[in-house]
């Protein structure tokens, strides 16, 4: 809940006197606790998360939360055992699954994060972010066909999804398809052309492609719009040494 200082403390007074209205109501206690996690009170968030839990006819949404709440804390174990405790309860919602897949993720349990992430696929096969997630996890661990199958997926439901074109690049640029990288990245680069990440991406592949006129204009813009981007400015100097040679190469010639 990103909300100024002053919404904020508005928020609060308004779920505190929900709260106090219906006492008995587990969305007016869920709603306190996001805004009393909004402001830092982590304490008092788990308690009113853990209190519906106890209490309501179906936990899963406060299970949820607090699962979310453990796992922005780094409390990874007892993020796993909120959102475990969420699944027993609701065992078709996609979205605790995928926050598991997240969990199992930061904690290194790859099969576990596999697993968690194609059942919230199957749960939601039309869902481009659970795609994303099932096509990066599968990347990582080198299944590249089938991170490449639903990476594509992905991106026929959302096209405009620079993160999902970004990611489907990072596939075929792993399999050396380097035009179909580049392809990617563009697309990429035209859905969010303020993306540094997309320009640095695409100066590389046209480095492997031998375009290093193009590369140096691709990570010249990359830096331009993060000076900070280390990655693209050390590509940057490399390519711009390459592309000075070719250019001396062919004057020769």
């Amino acid at each position: 809940m990103s909300l100024a200082l002053g919404d904020l403390h508005d928020a609060a007074n308004k779920a505190e006197a929900a709260a106090r209205l219906a006492p008995g109501d587990p969305n007016a206690l869920i709603c306190l606790a996001d805004v009393q996690a909004a402001q830092g009170n982590i304490a008092g968030a788990e308690n009113n998360y853990a209190a519906v839990a106890a209490k309501a006819t179906d936990p899963a949404p406060a299970l949820l939360a607090l699962g979310r709440l453990h796992f922005a804390q780094g409390k990874l174990d007892k993020a796993v055992d909120a959102l475990e405790r969420a699944i027993a309860a609701s065992p078709e919602a996609d979205e605790i699954f995928a926050a598991l897949g997240d969990v199992r993720h930061t904690a290194g349990d790859h099969t576990s994060e596999l697993a968690a992430y194609r059942e919230a696929v199957r749960l939601s096969p039309r869902n481009p972010k659970h795609l994303l997630r099932l096509g990066r996890a599968c990347h990582a661990q080198g299944q590249l066909d089938q991170a490449l199958a639903h990476l594509l997926q992905a991106r026929d439901i959302a096209p405009g999804d620079d993160e999902v074109l970004r990611e489907t690049g990072l596939v075929f640029e792993h399999r050396k398809q380097y035009d179909h990288a580049l392809e990617m990245y563009q697309l990429a680069i035209k859905a969010a052309p303020q993306a540094s990440i997309n320009h640095t991406r695409a100066g590389a592949v046209l480095k492997q492609l031998k375009d290093y006129a193009g590369s140096v204009a691709a990570l010249e813009r990359a830096v331009a719009l993060d000076p900070k981007n280390l990655e693209a400015t050390k590509q940057l100097a490399v390519v711009s040494a390459l592309n000075l040679m070719h250019g001396e190469q062919r004057v020769r010639m």
